[in-house]
């Protein structure tokens, strides 16, 4: 019997031993695994740390650049209402100049045009240089039709088939990109002369 107590306590220690080995690697398997997953979790929490960061960043840019955005449009907008306002006070200092100096511009678009005859259109506020106009041009080839146009200043000539529109609104017309760049020098230059004075 000693024999069979033998072999069984050999196979209970053995039995022990393997349980022990077991349970340490499995100890050893778990830490590891926790560690792993440890390492794991703080992995994924430093990544989206930097995503939420790189995110907030970004939009951080994006709102800075629809703030930009939104202050160029807005000052655009301003300044070319300046340049349209100054466009305005121009036209408003030629229609209100001396009927002296309104005949004369007049005649000297009349004659540059090389127009040698026609009904001329005035504006309301022309009405009063037709005496005048027709006196300087050439007797017989010119009249002033009784009808005022509707423009801020200037005039229309109908000769034949064609009229020839030499009325302030056109010319703006026709140059205002070039009027709007002269218009925006002078501005920025009086900004920058007034910065200059302070």
């Amino acid at each position: 019997m000693e024999g069979i107590e033998r072999i069984t306590n050999k196979i209970l220690e053995d039995a022990k031993a393997e349980v022990s080995r077991i349970e340490s690697e499995t100890e050893d398997f778990m830490r590891e695994q926790q560690e792993g997953a440890k390492s794991m979790r703080e992995r994924v929490l430093e990544d989206s740390r930097k995503k939420a960061k790189e995110d907030a960043e970004a939009m951080l840019r994006r709102a800075e650049s629809l703030a930009s955005s939104e202050r160029r449009k807005r000052d655009l907008t301003a300044s070319q209402s300046d340049v349209r306002r100054s466009i305005d006070l121009a036209v408003e200092q030629l229609a209100n100049a001396s009927a002296e100096e309104r005949v004369k511009r007049y005649l000297r678009w009349i004659k540059s045009h090389k127009i040698n005859e026609g009904e001329i259109t005035l504006s309301e506020r022309d009405q009063e240089l037709a005496e005048a106009l027709l006196k300087e041009l050439p007797q017989g080839k010119f009249t002033v039709s009784d009808n005022t146009g509707n423009m801020r200043g200037g005039f229309i000539v109908a000769h034949g088939n064609v009229e020839d529109n030499l009325t302030y609104d056109l010319v703006i017309h026709n140059y205002m990109p070039r009027l709007a760049q002269l218009a925006q020098d002078r501005i920025e230059a009086a900004r920058h002369e007034g910065e200059s004075d302070e």
